[in-house]
């Protein structure tokens, strides 16, 4: 996960590639709970610095919150191991406990066909509120213009159409 700039409302974005994890692989190297452990440090120091600069920089910042882009791209149906699903909802009750109310916006781009019922499960471990900030882009025309309506092109990845 990348905080590459902000989004034009002012909330740190973030850019995050889980399709890219190898659940197996990462367990040779910790193990799960290592892994909650890390996104329980990252959350305290990485994302509280992050939102305590950022609410210093700019004027008329209230709000901690940030933007989330996550892009699918390389997730496949093996990725979804009952480890890899705990994975997410762990982080999630994280979240919802401790970090409530600070996701401004998910956008997840990429998105394959069977992620659909994927998110139907991970949609009943998250609060309604947050699950109705998330919307689901599988073509690439309308979440880059969904970014861009949110995101000035500079603070956007040349792999997202900045």
């Amino acid at each position: 996960q990348v905080c590459v700039g902000h989004c034009k409302s002012g909330h740190p974005v973030y850019f995050s590639k889980p399709g890219e994890l190898c659940v197996n692989g990462l367990e040779c190297v910790t193990t799960i709970q290592g892994v909650l452990n890390y996104h329980w440090h990252d959350m305290i120091h990485n994302f509280g610095g992050m939102l305590n600069k950022t609410a210093s920089s700019k004027d008329g910042y209230k709000r901690f919150e940030f933007v989330c882009i996550i892009d699918l791209s390389g997730l496949t149906p093996a990725k979804l191991s009952k480890r890899a699903l705990n994975i997410v909802k762990v982080q999630s009750q994280i979240d919802s406990l401790c970090f409530p109310e600070t996701l401004n916006r998910m956008i997840v781009v990429n998105a394959p066909g069977f992620f659909s019922v994927t998110w139907r499960l991970i949609k009943g471990w998250i609060d309604a509120r947050t699950a109705n900030k998330v919307e689901i882009y599988s073509s690439r025309k309308k979440w880059e213009k969904r970014l861009l309506e949110l995101i000035e092109r500079d603070n956007i990845p040349s792999d997202y159409g900045g």
